[in-house]
């Protein structure tokens, strides 16, 4: 099979396209592939760790509310205390809720079940404390408050910021795996840029040793014929 100038062309063009094709296919397939690593970021440690500090927030905010009630005078400012400390005891439950159901692992899921295990006993310390403000034993309230609750609010601060230094290790290892894959990515896009320089190049010297060649052949043919009348015509293999 003779390649004319005309199927070097298209086979040059041709291997072109397919390159060009072929980077912008795997361009789009690894933004996407990017694109989710990015929102499993977002939907998964990054999520994790704002709930596990807003944890902390809550348990602050009982713990606030509990010994502004055993130090409270009046009656409304008992209620307000007792509401604060029952609406933020609600948003505990469900925060811990919500991690455990977002936990990505057994470990994870078992440590928020035992952080809602341990927060039953701030709601029964809770209900003591409030009987101790309606009998008036401020003495026995703010103790309660103040040391009792203490040991149980330490317990269940370490296990939150156990889990937080968790979501941050997670958070850091998704970072990393995401700068592997762009990596990747970019090296297989400029391995695919040389391929197409290096064909882009060949082609273009094997079209132009073939131009080249064809005035060469003619002016040959035209001495044939002068000398040898008889021999066929010669034809240029590149028409």
């Amino acid at each position: 099979m003779r390649f004319t100038i005309k199927l070097k062309l298209a086979a040059a063009f041709g291997l072109m396209i397919v390159l060009l094709i072929g980077a912008m296919s795997y361009g789009i397939y690894s933004l996407g592939v990017l694109n989710q690593a990015i929102t499993d970021v977002i939907a998964g440690p990054a999520v994790r760790l704002e709930k596990a500090q807003e944890l902390g927030n809550i348990q602050l905010r009982i713990m606030r509310a509990q010994t502004n009630l055993a130090l409270s005078e009046t009656q409304s400012d008992q209620n307000t205390f007792i509401e604060a400390s029952e609406r933020n005891q609600k948003n505990f439950l469900e925060t811990v809720k919500l991690l455990q159901d977002s936990a990505s692992t057994d470990a994870g899921k078992q440590a928020w079940k035992d952080v809602e295990n341990d927060f039953q006993q701030i709601e029964a310390l809770d209900d003591r404390l409030q009987a101790m403000v309606r009998a008036g034993d401020k003495v026995g309230a703010t103790r309660l408050a103040t040391v009792e609750a203490r040991v149980i609010v330490d317990k269940i601060e370490e296990a939150i910021n156990t889990r937080t230094v968790s979501n941050k290790r997670d958070m850091t290892q998704a970072d990393e795996d995401t700068n592997v894959l762009y990596a990747n990515t970019r090296n297989i896009l400029l391995s695919i840029a040389a391929i197409a320089v290096l064909a882009a190049i060949a082609v273009a010297a094997w079209i132009a040793m073939s131009i080249s060649n064809g005035p060469q052949q003619d002016q040959g043919c035209g001495q044939r014929r002068r000398h040898r009348r008889s021999q066929p015509e010669c034809r240029d293999k590149d028409q």
